[in-house]
């Protein structure tokens, strides 16, 4: 996890585009105004200020998840579409067929794929969304191909050494640049 974690990062910082700089700009500069408006605002009320700086803080937190997935689907969106999912009979193992299709209006160059194995849930419950926090097994992989848009990729993830015997499903999540 750890690892995903990592590659995820890296990638992400090593394929910056303008928008994404600007962003950053943008977020750093309004969370220095908050907190300087906090201190300015500490000498007639420090109540106010209390809060400001509350709310500087969920602003760190938060907006740096929100810009990104907003800056996502506008500039980057995607399909991805889980063609089969099959356990081998013979063998230990599974294999995950998907597709990709690029809706962005620029072509990706790299992307990094996402693949959880989850026990399958016989409805989109409470249950089924514990799965998804806790799969059986995750992999990740990069793609470094160029996609044109409105083209679609076709690509395979394989999971060795998988013994869980029930019912399984697949999900998948793509960041591409």
């Amino acid at each position: 996890m750890a690892e995903s974690i990592k590659i995820s990062f890296l990638t992400y910082f090593k394929n910056l585009g303008l928008y994404d700089y600007l962003r950053l700009a943008w977020f750093s500069i309004t969370f220095l105004v908050l907190i300087i408006l906090a201190i300015v605002v500490a000498k007639r009320s420090s109540s106010f200020s209390l809060l400001l700086i509350v709310l500087s803080l969920i602003f760190f937190i938060a907006a740096p998840f929100a810009l990104k997935y907003k800056l996502n689907t506008l500039l980057r969106p995607y399909t991805i579409e889980i063609q089969t999912v099959k356990k081998l009979t013979f063998s230990d193992a599974v294999i995950v067929e998907a597709t990709l299709l690029n809706n962005a209006a620029k072509p990706f160059r790299i992307c990094l794929i996402q693949t959880k194995i989850i026990k399958k849930s016989s409805s989109a419950s409470l249950k089924s969304f514990l799965n998804t926090l806790k799969p059986l097994a995750n992999q990740s992989i990069v793609v470094q191909s160029i996609i044109p848009p409105g083209e679609t990729l076709e690509f395979k993830t394989d999971f060795n050494g998988f013994l869980y015997s029930g019912e399984i499903d697949a999900t998948m999540q793509a960041e591409c640049y």
